[in-house]
């Protein structure tokens, strides 16, 4: 990623606010039901790689940390990410 990509996403993008984090589902989540993969940004400072482990453990997600990988991984890593996804729809489309 170029310094100025990483400037302009620096800028723009926001954290959520509380009334986002706290509004109640709306109905049954599909991770209940439909299998979840979770990629885990290994050096994410955003959202600590231990919660993003006990966020996947909850969903029974299947999961691959990206060693040293920063929060937006599937920018900085395009092709670990795309080979991911890639994995995930060999594996629910059987």
């Amino acid at each position: 990623m170029s310094g100025k990509d990483a400037a302009l996403l620096a800028i723009a993008q926001r954290p959520a606010s509380g009334a986002a984090l706290g509004e109640p589902a709306a109905g049954p989540q599909a991770w209940h039901t439909i299998p979840s993969y979770d990629l885990i940004s290994g050096a994410d400072r955003i959202i600590p790689p231990a919660a993003q482990r006990f966020m996947a453990a909850r969903a029974g997600a299947t999961t691959q940390v990206v060693k040293g990988a920063s929060h937006l991984v599937f920018v900085a890593q395009p092709d670990t990410a795309v080979a991911f996804i890639e994995r995930a729809a060999r594996e629910t489309s059987r």
